[in-house]
């Protein structure tokens, strides 16, 4: 990895000599966010205003993510990036900032208690730093949007009223999503799900949904880990498997199998946060019923 991201720099060094002409024709300014939910922040709160790149591409693991060197030309341009915490960043924002000193980097988890990652499914615990995935929580959401709006506005004053009212908006529904989550619950909490990637940390936090991940440290189950698993699996009530499209789910599948249920496919990275989560909550309830529950149909609550 280490090789690769320097053949990236260099190639990066050389390429951005190509861009200064691209730059005078910009009208927009650009901003930067690692994720797609966080584009789906910025644009609640920014409307068009401005240009937002976004580092890691859907189906893509935040946890493996490798910029190219034509994203990293493009992220050159941005005013501020707007950062998630996970492992690719130290490294690139050193890249940035060599080239572009001005580049403000906004911490998007500043403000919000961490979750220090774990894995205590497979026998052991073993902590390994805090958990990226904030923004899986409503509550810790509404934090962060105000850290972008706040951000946005120190940035570009002159939008200030139009920010502000944008953020007033996203609080608005991230409050009332706070509020429908334990509602579509049902009183059914707490329960375990299994997932084949531990990133509803924080989710779990909010609304006492037990997560228990198929993978270990990043990498799919050993053998021996896979019958441990399935030994503490079968003591509960699992009607579904839940995979996260962005990793390995060898696993998941094995274990579905075994178990005789579905596999649903739930993304922690997709854009449309809101609709996201009620398809997660959804998918989560719903696996309580039956065995061989189906994932939710509806077109307007499963994100695509």
């Amino acid at each position: 990895m280490p090789n690769l991201f320097r053949f990236l720099f260099l190639s990066f060094l050389f390429l951005s000599g190509l861009s200064h002409a691209e730059e005078a024709s910009e009208e927009k300014k650009t901003v930067m966010v690692s994720i797609l939910p966080h584009r789906f922040f910025v644009q609640k709160i920014a409307g068009d205003s401005l240009n937002i790149e976004v580092l890691v591409p859907q189906g893509v693991s935040s946890h493996t993510f490798e910029p190219t060197p034509q994203q990293m030309i493009k992220a050159l341009k941005a005013e501020v990036w707007f950062t998630m915490g996970d492992v690719f960043e130290p490294k690139l924002q050193s890249a940035l900032l060599s080239k572009n000193p001005n580049m403000k980097i906004v911490d998007t988890r500043k403000g919000i208690q961490l979750i220090q990652e774990s894995c205590c499914s497979h026998g052991g615990c073993h902590v390994h730093g805090s958990d990226p995935h904030v923004w899986l929580s409503p509550k810790a959401a509404i934090i962060q949007a105000k850290t972008i709006s706040s951000a946005l506005i120190e940035q570009f004053p002159e939008h200030k009223e139009a920010y502000e009212k944008g953020l007033e908006g996203l609080v608005r529904e991230l409050e009332e999503l706070d509020k429908t989550i334990p509602a579509m619950l049902n009183g059914d909490i707490p329960f375990t799900v299994i997932v084949s990637h531990p990133a509803f940390a924080y989710y779990q936090r909010e609304y006492g949904v037990r997560q228990v991940s198929i993978e270990s440290e990043g990498r799919e189950p050993t053998p021996k880990q896979l019958t441990y698993l399935l030994r503490e699996i079968e003591k509960l009530p699992v009607n579904a498997i839940f995979m996260v499209p962005q990793h390995a789910n060898k696993g998941a599948q094995l274990i579905a199998k075994h178990l005789g249920v579905n596999v649903i496919v739930i993304d922690p990275y997709a854009e449309d946060y809101i609709k996201n989560l009620l398809y997660i909550t959804k998918s989560f309830h719903d696996s309580l019923k039956k065995k061989n529950v189906e994932a939710p149909s509806n077109s307007e609550t499963e994100p695509l």
